[in-house]
């Protein structure tokens, strides 16, 4: 008796076991986008709507994005992460690491940004005055320089806010 009449289901027995053995990748949530590169960052950035959570991968990231009025909505942010908070982005360089005006109901949560000319995290009203309050949710934040600096946080002229 020939053992080629089991081959077809010894075939399938080893497909069935590398398929239980395979590793899940999970799917993105609807709303959720996940960015490798910086162009892919400022394209999801660009395109969020309230509800959307751009999430970054671990890397170095050149500094000196903008994004101007950028608008979730209250109970449906439009959310910039870390894809994993464990290994954070690095946003590095640039006069601004991230700038954020007149945004809307965004939040932050796990980036860091270093070695900015200027402020390496700056949200601000666009000079209106009257929309500092919806701005960002910012969680966790931790602010450090080296060599260490004083951070302020203050009221500016005109209603502002500025570290």
């Amino acid at each position: 008796m020939s053992c080629f009449p089991l081959l077809p289901r010894f075939a399938l027995l080893a497909t069935i076991c590398l398929l239980a053995t395979a590793p899940v990748v999970a799917e993105p949530s609807p709303g959720e986008i996940t960015v490798d590169t910086r162009a892919e960052l400022v394209q999801a950035v660009e395109s969020a709507e309230p509800g959307t959570k751009v999430l970054i991968s671990p890397g170095t990231f050149q500094g000196g994005l903008t994004f101007r009025d950028h608008r979730g909505a209250a109970g449906n942010p439009i959310v910039i992460a870390a894809r994993n908070p464990a290994d954070p982005p690095v946003f590095k360089g640039g006069r601004s690491g991230l700038h954020l005006s007149r945004p809307s109901f965004v939040e932050l949560h796990d980036l860091v940004f270093i070695e900015a000319t200027g402020n390496g995290l700056n949200i601000d009203d666009g000079g209106e005055g009257d929309r500092v309050d919806e701005v960002a949710g910012l969680q966790p934040l931790e602010l450090a320089a080296d060599p260490p600096v004083p951070m302020v946080y203050r009221s500016a002229p005109g209603g502002g806010r500025h570290g």
